[in-house]
């Protein structure tokens, strides 16, 4: 699949939504787990709306999880995630999550690393599949077994080309994320 391509056709909202779930099955097991699509939170400094956020308790404190969603044509640059770490210093929260279609350039890399900001590709579901059938991505949807997502999410890694699998079916990863 060349590059240029989305994963999946979402709108907006869709992808948001598909986000959400994955953070909510990810979330099932945790105290007072809530989830918002975009809330808006009022900090000192001004209001901002958050693609999703999400609430629960650990260790007796109160938990805020930011998490933006980017679709964009281009990989996501170091100054977006500043953004995020500027906002979730502003509001208050404990982490925050970036998930991008196209991926992440070097320097957001980086900075997410030395900042604690999780990274989530987003990908074709059939991305999934590769390491058991290669021929996958190229099959057309219909010819692809019904137990394969039609979207996902790669957790990037501490390590240079170290990915885990993020579904709503795989949470594992990322309620570890959540969690810290």
């Amino acid at each position: 699949m060349p590059a240029t391509e989305p994963p999946v056709r979402l709108t907006p909202e869709e992808y948001e939504l598909h986000v959400k779930s994955w953070l909510d099955a990810a979330g099932a097991g945790l105290l007072e787990y809530c989830s918002s699509h975009r809330e808006v939170i009022v900090a000192t400094d001004g209001r901002y709306e958050f693609d999703i956020t999400c609430r629960f308790c650990a260790l007796g404190a109160d938990f805020l999880v930011l998490v933006e969603c980017k679709n964009s044509k281009n990989k996501v640059k170091r100054e977006q995630v500043q953004v995020l770490m500027a906002k979730l210093q502003s509001v208050g929260a404990q982490k925050a999550i970036l998930c991008a279609t196209r991926g992440f350039q070097a320097g957001a890399l980086t900075f997410a690393r030395q900042h604690g900001i999780a990274l989530v590709r987003v990908a074709d579901g059939r991305s999934s599949w590769l390491t058991r059938d290669a021929s996958c991505m190229t099959r057309p949807w219909s010819q692809v077994p019904d137990y394969i997502p039609r979207i996902v999410g790669w957790l990037i890694g501490e390590t240079l080309g170290h990915e885990s699998l993020v579904s709503e079916q795989h949470g594992e990863y990322l309620k570890k994320t959540l969690t810290f």
